[in-house]
């Protein structure tokens, strides 16, 4: 007997994201869970839905048989006639979490296998008593309004057919093709939070409110309502800024790092301001953001615009100067060798500024000024200060341009700076 309602909203789901047509990953442990997709994208393969499945196991180490589990994949993965990777991963068991630490290690394995096949997408076995769990565990943290929608469907590569399925009607399906599965024994570690939660927690909720399930998935699906308001009213900002002139330096090349302006933040509500910073720092590379992380970046925000402040975050910082904020990823890579186009009738030198430079700005008319006052001056960033670009004249070493401040006092110079992508503190000019 063929589950067809099952594999429909598979394939409906597939459909909506635009994976058909694509080279997919399915992230399968061998579990019920995921056994049972793998099986529904054979389905799908055989039948010409889907044009190139592979099936991953992610061997984390973790247990002695696990390589055990891996051919049980490989195995699967012959019966449907579709391709199968074995990938090993390493778990810091120093981090707080093992259940987490393991969780990251899987993501990027994942990710790895994902661009060394070419696939467009993995897809991901989490069943609506996953959402359910997840939700509750996220309470119980203090989660804010953006942690109650609990697990999208789809983020980035990732997809999640199953999202909206209860765990019995996978076994049911599982059970009606007479495909077997492995039990997990982590799935009965009560070390583990998740489990604690399902075992226990769960359990006792439904004594007193045989509905919490439905009851936990409204409140996630009000929460992905009211988080989908925020994002739009920030994209309706986002646009708004792009259309107002940002910081630029005197060369009209803006500031390459593109920080957020602070008087949004400061002007729109709170929760549309915390929005705003949680999609600046997700876009930087920065996070996952909790509940304490988003109000300590929103009061950094807010603050009064003394001097510089950092704020340590997951993967980052946030950094405020003046009247800008901007995030710095830890692991981002940076690069940048900007061509440098000068217009100057004399030989002069590139270089980065010296301690003690000074040079004759416009505004001074020929006065001489300290180039760390006129960075001050005309709030430049630190981090751009000590990298930007000086143009001096080769024989009386005095300086012609500078990056964000301009031309000197009665200098006929002028610079051009191509193809910069992102400043670095490893530029060396």
């Amino acid at each position: 007997m063929v589950n067809l309602s099952l594999i429909q909203t598979v394939e409906e789901v597939l459909n909506k994201h635009r994976c058909l047509d694509q080279k997919v990953i399915v992230a399968c442990s061998g579990g019920a869970d995921s056994t049972a997709l793998a099986h529904i994208c054979g389905n799908l393969y055989e039948r010409g839905v889907l044009k190139h499945v592979v099936l991953v196991y992610i061997d984390h180490g973790l247990r002695d048989d696990s390589a055990k589990d891996g051919d049980t994949v490989v195995a699967l993965a012959k019966q449907l006639n579709v391709g199968s990777v074995v990938e090993k991963v390493s778990v810091n068991r120093e981090q707080a979490s093992l259940e987490a630490a393991a969780r990251d290690a899987r993501y990027e394995g994942l990710h790895q296998v994902a661009m060394r096949i070419d696939a467009s997408f993995v897809l991901l076995a989490h069943t609506q008593n996953d959402q359910v769990e997840t939700v509750l565990m996220r309470i119980l943290r203090g989660t804010g309004v953006a942690g109650l929608a609990g697990i999208p469907e789809a983020r980035d590569i990732y997809v999640r057919p199953l999202l909206s399925i209860t765990r019995k009607v996978i076994i049911d399906y599982l059970n009606d093709h007479h495909v077997s599965w492995i039990d997990d024994p982590m799935n009965e570690d009560k070390a583990l939070t998740r489990v604690r939660v399902r075992q226990d927690m769960l359990k006792w909720l439904r004594t007193e409110n045989p509905a919490i399930d439905q009851a936990l998935l409204r409140l996630s699906l009000s929460a992905q309502e009211h988080n989908d308001v925020l994002a739009y009213t920030h994209d309706m900002l986002a646009n708004t800024a792009d259309q107002e002139p940002m910081h630029e330096s005197q060369n009209g090349q803006g500031d390459p790092l593109k920080p957020i302006q602070i008087k949004l933040i400061q002007q729109a509500p709170a929760a549309v301001a915390k929005t705003m910073l949680v999609h600046a720092a997700t876009k930087a590379g920065i996070g996952p953001l909790g509940f304490v992380h988003v109000n300590a970046l929103y009061d950094l925000a807010m603050s009064e615009p003394h001097g510089s402040k950092a704020l340590s975050l997951p993967q980052g910082r946030a950094i405020r100067e003046y009247d800008r904020l901007r995030f710095d990823c830890e692991h981002q890579i940076k690069s940048s060798n900007p061509h440098v186009n000068v217009r100057y009738d004399g030989s002069y030198n590139i270089r980065i500024p010296h301690q003690g430079d000074r040079m004759k700005p416009l505004r001074l008319k020929g006065k001489f000024k300290k180039l760390s006052d006129l960075f001050i001056d005309a709030k430049v960033p630190r981090a751009l200060r000590k990298q930007a670009i000086v143009v001096v004249c080769d024989a009386s070493k005095e300086i012609l341009w500078v990056e964000h401040l301009g031309s000197a006092y009665g200098i006929d110079v002028n610079v051009t700076l191509t193809d910069v992508k992102e400043l670095s503190s490893n530029r060396v000019l």
